[in-house]
């Protein structure tokens, strides 16, 4: 594993409590949120990742579905955040 130390306990603190839902930056520091997801993916593939970020124009659609994200929220429109959470979780529970 790569990374800073923050990262490799965070990782393992998501390992360990095994999430229905993970919501990540594509900028955070130390590893990019596409490089997170892909380990978060590999790990627990059944994980439900929302990348929660000001990129939300992000024009590499292909990159976000092979990282194993599964939904993409516009910081400029956190309201969505919920909904979107809402939904992946009803979709993996069924």
């Amino acid at each position: 594993m790569r990374g800073s130390g923050e990262w490799v306990g965070g990782f393992g603190k998501t390992v360990t409590l095994r999430p229905d839902l993970v919501i990540m930056d594509l900028s955070m520091p130390m590893m990019n949120g596409l490089d997170a997801a892909r380990e978060i993916n590999r790990a627990m593939p059944a994980v439900a990742i929302i990348l929660f970020t000001v990129h939300g124009q992000f024009q590499k659609v292909a990159l976000l579905l092979s990282a194993g994200i599964s939904a993409l929220v516009d910081k400029a429109d956190p309201s969505m955040l919920l909904g979107v959470a809402h939904d992946l979780l009803e979709r993996n529970a069924a």
